[in-house]
């Protein structure tokens, strides 16, 4: 019901004027390897600046861009599979190419070092796992006075 409302409350915000359509673009999984890590890094910095350019003109011609961000950005060491940490310029760098809305409710986007809390954003933010036999159940949330927000993520549990 939460997302619904969200969605009509977002919806309802924008100007359609002449057009009776509304285009929505949504992609993901939006997350770095550490090839990619690798491939990006310039001594202390990581040369995104161009790394969308080839999806930028598809993205910014529609209204609204969802990308699915699947990494957090936990600071160094920078790092992929399995403990994530990417870079803040990689969020910078899909915003630059037009993406307007990042989910953050997902498996790889947690608590980074298993400890709970995950740097970045405009507030503190923590995320939790748990896993059963069929489920993997992640729970993102920033309680944060006035703005409590909590993402919940289900996804059928890979057997290993």
């Amino acid at each position: 019901m939460k997302i619904l409302l969200s969605g009509f409350c977002l919806l309802s915000f924008l100007s359609l004027s002449a057009q009776d359509s509304l285009t929505i673009l949504f992609a993901g999984d939006a997350m770095m390897h550490q090839k990619q890590l690798d491939n990006t890094r310039r001594g202390d910095f990581f040369d995104l600046d161009s790394y969308f350019a080839n999806i930028e003109r598809e993205v910014k011609a529609v209204d609204i861009a969802v990308v699915n961000f699947e990494v957090p950005l936990g600071g160094e060491p920078y790092s992929g599979y399995p403990a994530f940490s990417a870079p803040e310029n990689f969020a910078l760098a899909l915003q630059k190419a037009g993406f307007d809305f990042f989910l953050l409710a997902n498996n790889h986007c947690f608590c980074y070092d298993h400890g709970g809390k995950i740097d970045g954003g405009y507030v503190q933010n923590y995320g939790y796992i748990v896993e059963t036999e069929h489920y993997r159940y992640c729970l993102r949330c920033n309680p944060s006075p006035g703005d409590y927000n909590g993402y919940l993520l289900c996804a059928q549990a890979h057997k290993r």
